[in-house]
């Protein structure tokens, strides 16, 4: 069942990324933005850690919740400095679409 939402909750932000990145007035740019945090929201770490945490034992819960918490930190720095150099290469348009289709990967 999370792992259902998260799937729809990444499909939704993969959406609003691609059609954000076709924007062309502010009130556009506004709107997609809220509709993506609302993506990001249900595809976010507390999501992520219930389902870690209902699918371990016992006796590896912590190690399990610590893995995957390391994980998104990780990928946090990583897409913030794969963001930086991909925008000194191409417009955010590009960038935005690259991000959806890391997204759909994950």
């Amino acid at each position: 069942r999370d792992l259902g939402a998260i799937v729809i909750d990444a499909f939704t932000c993969v959406i609003w990324l691609i059609l954000s990145a076709g924007t062309v007035t502010p009130i556009e740019h506004q709107f997609y933005k809220i509709l993506i945090g609302f993506g990001i929201a249900g595809a976010g770490f507390r999501v992520v850690l219930a389902v870690v945490g209902r699918a371990s034992n016992d006796e590896n819960r912590s190690m399990s919740l610590a893995i995957a918490t390391v994980s998104g930190s990780g990928g946090q720095v990583i897409g913030l400095l794969l963001a930086a150099w991909l925008l000194s290469m191409m417009a955010w348009q590009a960038v935005f679409v690259i991000y959806a289709a890391m997204i759909l990967a994950v």
